[in-house]
């Protein structure tokens, strides 16, 4: 309240025609003068001054009293008290009954006062209300204002006012639509922007927070750093994600070499093979790889080795430019003959506590590069070297490559191998007895059925108000919050669905981005992943062949791998019914699914018609910014989700699910491929030695099941093998 307000009412109360209370108000008036005069209280913190800070406004004024020699401080101190007692009177909040809305809305009024409005507003009325009203926006506005300048911690995305506007815009609408009762404080909304919200309204301690009625404290949710890998604390972010040009041309060559069999441009020949015999067919690149020595595309013509090996490239160029001082457009092939830098690099390494598996796979690279008929070889730039001094280095190379490997094999931390790698996420779930943990993923997942539900109720009333909306503008704010609400149900009905599939067969993420759904049988396409509904048998069938047609050009003629392992020995097609206890899952998740493609990619992703939808996940990308990447761009065209962010997007929800129905469990979400590790180990623990079980659910090698998820230990496999034959035997000696 305002103290034009606080004086309006100390006057009507003087109109009283009984003389005690205009007596009364007249206290009231003399200590209000006493407050101003003095410069005790100004407009901005009266408030403050006649609630939580009382102590401290009477003590202020005391000590200017005694100041300017004053016997009596006790009359004026006592009138003070009194109009702080008639302040909380009119302006006091009795927030027991109200919600946190509610809550918010009593405040700004008592803020802002008649100046405050609340009612509708419309663009023919909307610059007339700005001119005599504050808005809620704008109350919005100072609160974030104020933040900045006072608390920037508690919207750390909130730089400026204005540079750039998109966060402040963003956060502003969002705390708008807390006053307007639009929305609620999200579960991961950090309690000192609440508490700065209380404090901006002169609130008490956690009035608003304990009406978000939060379940878990999410100052510290999650894992502590202490908690976390090694590998998570210590994760780096590269100053530069491109590669330099002479790196990006050794990307270049040597993925067209890889993929397509394209033999580069030989610039280093020495005189000997000039005049061999063969030259013809010496003089070529061919390296000889433990598996296999050509990268495929998968179904989406992305090769998975050629972005893996961007990526160790990106590593090696940030090791130049940060610890040899390397300007990023120098670093190139020579430093990757360089042994000098070479034995550095792993020297470095091995006093790293993780992230040795970088420097290691990119010397594996080198290493088949330096031999007889590799590619650095033949094609590196020599620099200043001879064609003898080069050969040299590379010879040098191939003989200290097995110390520099072990030597980066020292920072390797547990996510680097094999048998923990991606698996940490779901420790919190493992240490559980199998049926108990079923039982909690189901919880979870029932949990996040019902949210999707919900969410796709309220997105079908926004969509029914477009029908009585007040012109185009709120039509189309309409249509925007319909579809918003839609996509938060199908991601969190996605969700549920990956998990509970997973116990039947658990793809990889790649493989669930491109599955499609056939609603009828006979018009299933086998060359495609897909889901297709049999109805006379009342399920679903989950079809993944080994090798398909491309989705990106599916009559381009050319067959491409779908399944990781599909060049492995013994690799077959995905082909099952899923169980029919999971029909009434799939079937509401569908519902779903329709209606999002009617509320957000009919009108706002540019689809003509549903029946064109073929992708049982569909996604459209909220985001306007241009795509350099015209393999990602082609993705979006089709509303296919980028496998790494549909892994995000799964951890990010399956954190939400866990926080609700199990609180008491420090967790952070689950990912998928940790999922896939779920699925394993629980199936061996409810089967105990069916490897091949495993392997099905998982389609992998059994070989590969046993050798990550067998008994390590030969002396407690011994114990266990021991105990198995001694219980439910009927033989007696």
């Amino acid at each position: 309240m305002s103290i034009e307000l606080l004086k309006a009412r100390i006057e009507e109360g003087l109109q009283s025609k009984e003389k005690t209370e205009r007596g009364r108000f007249t206290h009231h008036r003399t200590a209000l003068n006493i407050l101003l005069k003095k410069q005790i209280v100004s407009e901005a913190d009266l408030t403050l001054a006649l609630t939580s800070d009382l102590n401290n406004t009477l003590f202020n004024l005391r000590a200017k009293l005694e100041s300017e020699g004053k016997s009596d401080t006790r009359s004026p101190l006592t009138r003070v008290r009194r109009l702080a007692e008639f302040y909380s009177a009119i302006s006091n909040i009795n927030v027991d009954a109200l919600s946190f809305t509610e809550t918010l809305q009593a405040a700004a009024k008592r803020k802002y006062g008649d100046r405050l409005w609340t009612g509708p507003i419309t663009p023919e009325t909307q610059k007339k209300i700005k001119t005599a009203y504050i808005t809620y926006r704008e109350v919005a506005r100072e609160i974030i204002s104020a933040a900045i300048a006072s608390c920037p911690e508690a919207w750390v995305n909130v730089k400026s006012t204005t540079n750039p506007p998109g966060p402040f815009g963003s956060a502003s609408k969002v705390l708008r639509d807390y006053l307007t009762g639009e929305s609620i404080p999200a579960e991961r909304v950090p309690d000192i922007r609440i508490h700065f919200i209380e404090g901006f309204f002169h609130l008490p301690h956690n009035t608003l927070l304990n009406k978000i009625l939060r379940k878990v404290d999410h100052n510290n949710r999650g894992l502590s750093k202490s908690e976390k890998d090694l590998s998570a604390v210590n994760r780096k972010k590269y100053k530069y994600t491109k590669l330099s040009a002479d790196l990006h041309k050794v990307f270049d060559e040597y993925c067209a070499y890889k993929i397509h069999g394209a033999q580069p441009v030989l610039a280093n020949i020495p005189d000997s093979l000039r005049k061999s015999e063969f030259f013809e067919q010496r003089a070529k690149v061919r390296e000889n790889n433990k598996r296999s020595e050509v990268w495929t595309k998968n179904s989406k013509e992305l090769s998975g080795s050629a972005r893996a090996f961007h990526t160790e490239l990106l590593g090696f160029q940030d090791y130049c430019i940060h610890n040899e001082n390397t300007p990023f457009e120098a670093v190139g092939s020579k430093h990757l003959t360089d042994p000098h830098l070479l034995s550095r690099m792993s020297e470095y390494a091995s006093t790293l506590e993780t992230g040795g598996s970088k420097y290691g796979r990119i010397l594996n690279f080198i290493k088949r590069g330096c031999e007889k008929q590799g590619y650095l070889r033949f094609c590196a730039d020599r620099g200043e070297r001879s064609m003898d001094q080069f050969a040299d280095c590379l010879d040098y190379i191939l003989e200290e490559y097995p110390a520099w490997l072990d030597s980066t094999k020292k920072s390797v931390g547990q996510r680097g191998k094999a048998g923990m790698k991606g698996k940490k996420n779901v420790q919190f779930l493992l240490k559980m007895p199998f049926m108990d943990r079923r039982k909690a993923m189901y919880d979870a997942s029932c949990w996040l059925m019902q949210r999707a539900e919900s969410f796709a109720l309220e997105a079908k009333h926004k969509a029914e108000l477009t029908k009585d909306a007040k012109g185009s503008v709120h039509a189309e704010k309409l249509k925007k919050s319909a579809a918003a609400k839609i996509r938060k149900a199908l991601t969190y009905s996605r969700a549920a669905l990956i998990q509970e599939m997973a116990f039947c067969n658990i793809p990889r993420e790649g493989n669930l981005t491109e599955l499609k759904y056939y609603p009828y049988a006979r018009s299933q396409n086998e060359r495609f992943s897909s889901l297709t509904w049999l109805r006379q048998r009342n399920r679903f069938r989950l079809y993944i062949p080994c090798h398909g047609a491309s989705i990106i050009n599916p009559d381009n003629g050319k067959t491409y791998r779908v399944l990781k392992n599909a060049e492995a020995k013994n690799a077959v097609d995905i082909d099952i019914e899923l169980p029919e206890n999971l029909t009434p899952l799939i079937k509401k998740y569908l519902k779903i699914r329709e209606q999002y493609i009617t509320l957000d990619l009919i009108p706002f992703g540019g689809l003509s018609n549903p029946v064109d939808m073929e992708f049982f996940f569909p996604w459209r990308s909220i985001r306007d910014e241009s795509i350099n990447n015209p393999e990602i761009a082609s993705l979006r065209r089709l509303f296919i989700e980028v496998p790494a962010k549909l892994g995000d997007s799964f951890r990010s929800i399956t954190y939400q699910a866990y926080v609700h129905t199990a609180p008491e469990e420090k967790q952070q979400g689950i990912n998928i491929h940790g999922l896939r590790h779920l699925v394993a180990e629980t199936h061996l623990d409810e089967f105990p030695g069916d490897f091949v079980g495993a392997a099905a659910k998982l389609n992998d090698d059994p070989e590969q099941i046993i050798k990550t998820y067998g008994d390590r230990n030969r002396s407690k496999a011994m114990r266990r093998v021991a105990e198995s034959e001694q219980v439910g035997s009927d033989f007696t000696y």
